[in-house]
């Protein structure tokens, strides 16, 4: 989808035929405004920006914008009537972030995961210190803002990098960009005595990390060898899950009634599995995600996203081909899935990599096909039927896997993140 509206008015292909969305909402009128369509399933005049009919491949919740995520110090966020002051030009500028974008226009998707970062933490501050406007800032206004933001600690203490003020502020450069587009916006540029955003954050931080530096924390070879033996052995867990699978099939329970309570004359034999209750089998599931995981990610390098979109069945995951030359038979395996990296889309995507890589997806296929249901992800959430696996929660499962099983380096539980794995990668490949 084309984000950018290059004429004064845009017919949308998603909207009514009668209405008609404004590159500019200078001078329009609140109640024009309100009925005009964002998406498919939005109006203006609504608080959460849902855009998942127009992204039907992406994560739902990576491209709905929910307004309230924006809180103030005193508990209330933007939707707030008593912040309607703050709401109208906040809208307004995400507005003209879709249909008059800035001159390198960021895909809707980031402006949706960045929306708590720089704007927000400006509107923050201005209800802070009595600030109803953006045009009410001035130089020595946003100087201070600057300022307090490149002294906030870090969560864990550690020294603040540049990346840290960047991630911090990002988006504020675009307010401005976006400023003559908007009824109420900056009157002066943030980082104008810097240059760039970039150029502030080098400069305001107390460590200043190289653009090619990769901070990401190398996976000791100790580590990725017991990690991945582990991987192998708990990816028969799917064989066990498959079986309980098949016996809850047949399972038919005999319920008397005792004091208004229902109970089972035959309850299910879970003994027979190894299990105590029917909320181990979540247990169990958890341990298989992250055991396929960790093997498709050490044999392949996709990253976190491209893994969770891996969709299930063979023809929809898996690629063999035979190649002859000069007499001689090779055969090259790949893995199916697609990326986002660069695109606004998933685009489909092979990684090859080896034999092995397949038991783990044959294992997740047969092991998750309860949590599955009628999705089509290969890694279904265990929250709703039809999603995929998040980057918090298999952070979450592999964390819980290092601590399960004990891995540790130097006497401490190993810090495991997906993005070492594509790092690992790399490093077998070499």
């Amino acid at each position: 989808m084309n984000e950018t509206q290059p004429d004064q008015f845009k017919r949308s292909t998603n909207v009514l035929a009668t209405s008609v969305a404004f590159t500019s909402l200078i001078g329009v009128e609140d109640v024009v405004r309100d009925n005009l369509k964002i998406s498919h399933n939005s109006l203006y005049s609504h608080n959460v920006w849902d855009k998942s009919k127009e992204y039907p491949d992406l994560d739902p919740s990576s491209v709905i914008l929910r307004f309230s995520r924006l809180v103030f110090d005193d508990g209330t966020d933007i939707t707030a009537p008593s912040k309607s002051h703050y709401l109208r030009p906040v809208k307004e500028y995400i507005y003209s972030m879709l249909f008059d974008p800035p001159s390198y226009p960021p895909k809707w998707s980031t402006i949706c995961a960045l929306f708590h970062k720089g704007v927000s933490k400006l509107v923050v501050w201005m209800d802070r210190n009595g600030f109803y406007k953006f045009s009410d800032l001035g130089p020595s206004d946003v100087a201070t803002f600057l300022e307090e933001m490149a002294s906030v600690p870090t969560p864990k203490g550690t020294s603040i990098t540049n990346r840290t003020l960047r991630s911090r502020l990002i988006g504020l450069n675009w307010l401005y960009e976006q400023s003559p587009k908007l009824e109420d916006g900056l009157s002066c540029d943030p980082f104008i005595d810097y240059g760039s955003i970039s150029q502030w954050s080098n400069k305001c931080s107390e460590v200043n990390v190289p653009r090619r530096e990769n901070r990401t924390a190398e996976m000791p070879d100790s580590v990725a060898k017991e990690l991945f033996n582990l991987a192998l052995e708990d990816l028969t867990i799917a064989d066990t899950l498959e079986k309980i699978a098949e016996a809850r099939a047949v399972y038919k329970p005999i319920y008397k009634t005792s004091a208004y309570k229902k109970i089972a004359l035959n309850p299910f034999p879970w003994d027979l599995f190894g299990l105590d209750s029917p909320f181990q089998v979540k247990e169990l599931e958890t341990r298989l995600i992250a055991a396929s995981y960790i093997v498709i990610g050490m044999l392949t390098g996709m990253r976190w996203h491209e893994i969770c979109a891996i969709k299930s069945e063979r023809s929809n995951n898996w690629i063999e081909r035979t190649i002859i030359h000069e007499g001689l038979e090779r055969k090259f395996f790949f893995v199916k899935s697609s990326t986002k990296k660069l695109q606004n889309s998933p685009t489909a995507y092979t990684w090859q990599t080896v034999p092995i890589v397949r038991t783990a997806l044959e294992a997740a296929e047969k092991g998750l096909a309860r949590r599955r249901k009628t999705g089509t992800f290969l890694f279904p959430s265990g929250q709703n039927v039809g999603r995929r696996q998040s980057d918090t929660a298999i952070g979450d499962i592999l964390r819980r896997f290092v601590k399960l099983h004990n891995v540790r380096y130097e006497n401490s539980l190993w810090p495991l993140a997906t993005h070492q794995f594509r790092k690992k990668f790399a490093r077998i490949m070499t």
